[in-house]
């Protein structure tokens, strides 16, 4: 299999949020863009789907290897290879890629952070690092594009968060601060519960207004000159929001069950931002 395609089946499946990003991707970028979300998912995958956390450990000793090896020009995974014209095509820096590395040991290394100060560095790395690569592919003029990737990276990590709460918990990953939890009165356990109590629909609220925050935060750093260029990644701002207002109207109900977008309404939220990407923009 060829690394390119490799890329686009491990995270451009139709009906992804990803797919109908990348249809608005120019399409001497797709591959490029392609390649760095499929690492991204390789290195979050390494930690959130694998229960054994030694295991866990040697993927991640062995990527950040693969990762000396691609800046090297000495790939061994279709991912690296599939990288490889990126990294030369727009001089992409190996300190995002080890952001990324460095995010998931500190995912692997706590079961809960202590604060959201702790757990925003997190967020960051797993989502703002990868954020900023795809940009620097896209393209830009003024510098306060870097400031909006970088907020819309945590934002789209945060949502990510609240979106796989469940099943993020049963690998071993809480992603609401310790402190948060405590002061709505959360036990760990409460997270696997079959229903949603009130005092859990609270905390979920405030950790979806958080999300908000930097996607707002994000908005104010995007100049209209830039919002064309930035079309794929407002998109994806736009479908995470229209899956937060999903949550939301579901009640929050998260340790129920995990809510989703349908296909045809994220083909629709797609094709609507196209036509103005600045028009109420993360709202």
């Amino acid at each position: 299999m060829q690394a390119d395609q490799y890329c686009r089946d491990k995270i451009a499946k139709p009906g992804s949020s990803y797919y109908y990003s990348l249809l608005y991707t120019p399409k001497n970028k797709v591959a490029d863009v392609t390649a760095i979300y499929a690492y991204q998912e390789e290195i979050t995958q390494s930690v959130l789907h694998c229960g054994d956390r030694e295991i866990a450990q040697t993927k991640l000793n062995w990527w950040a290897e693969e990762l000396q090896r691609c800046f090297n020009q000495k790939p061994q995974h279709p991912v690296s290879h599939a990288l490889q014209a990126a990294i030369r095509n727009y001089m992409l820096p190996i300190e995002y890629f080890e952001e990324l590395l460095d995010g998931a040991r500190m995912r692997l290394a706590h079961d809960i952070y202590n604060s959201y100060d702790q757990m925003k560095l997190d967020c960051y790395r797993l989502g703002g690092a990868p954020s900023l690569l795809v940009t620097e592919i896209l393209g830009y003029n003024d510098r306060s594009t870097q400031r909006f990737s970088e907020d819309l990276g945590i934002a789209l990590q945060l949502t990510d968060n609240i979106h796989r709460l469940r099943m993020n918990t049963l690998q071993g990953n809480i992603c609401i601060p310790l402190d948060e939890m405590q002061a709505h009165n959360i036990q760990p356990d409460d997270v696997l519960k079959k229903e949603t109590p009130e005092k859990m629909k609270n905390l979920l609220t405030t950790q979806g207004q958080r999300a908000r925050a930097h996607f707002k935060q994000a908005a104010s750093h995007l100049l209209a000159s830039e919002q064309r260029s930035q079309l794929p990644r407002i998109i994806l701002g736009n479908l995470q929001i229209a899956l937060l207002d999903t949550i939301e109207s579901d009640g929050f109900r998260l340790t129920e069950h995990q809510v989703d977008l349908t296909p045809l309404r994220k083909f629709w939220i797609a094709w609507r931002t196209q036509l103005n990407p600045g028009h109420r923009l993360f709202q």
